[in-house]
């Protein structure tokens, strides 16, 4: 019987090692905003990312011929933009896509993007994975509104 119990205790601590790994990681979408844009030119996204740990690696849409994720950067007195791999998402620092900073851009537009049209756009993260989220589109030149949004995850 000695025997027995030594055993179930040993298998009930092998266990446990794999209980502390069993984590819910997941990013939350707030505040997106698309500018108003023609068909055939670039426009551009923004939001804030909150959760993590996590990291946008991909940006998809079937309303432009691409979808990157950039960075503004002022050097030597001249702002220029690159494209970047993906975005670091930390616990408890919100991740704001904005002008002038981080931000998507949507490459050759399908169709013109008016004021009062919504986007979709399908975020991709390392640890979170797909988060479909709906972006209003406000005028050009303009800041928009605070606008709440949902994602939902697929996994």
């Amino acid at each position: 019987m000695r025997k027995i119990l030594i055993l179930l205790f040993g298998l009930t601590f092998a266990a446990l090692p794999g209980i502390g790994f069993a984590q819910h990681f997941s990013v939350r979408v707030t505040d997106p905003f698309a500018r108003a844009a023609q068909a055939g030119q670039t426009g551009a996204a923004y939001m804030s990312l909150q959760g993590g740990p996590d990291r946008l690696v991909g940006i998809a849409s079937d309303m432009a011929e691409r979808v990157e994720l950039h960075e503004t950067i002022m050097a030597n007195g001249v702002m220029s933009m690159h494209p970047v791999a993906g975005v670091l998402i930390n616990p408890g620092v919100p991740t704001r896509l904005a002008p002038g900073g981080l931000h998507i851009m949507l490459v050759n537009l399908k169709r013109t993007l008016k004021v009062g049209d919504t986007i979709s756009l399908t975020l991709t993260f390392e640890r979170t994975g797909s988060v479909a989220v709906i972006v209003p589109v406000a005028r050009a030149g303009a800041p928009a509104a605070p606008v709440r949004a949902g994602g939902h995850h697929a996994h």
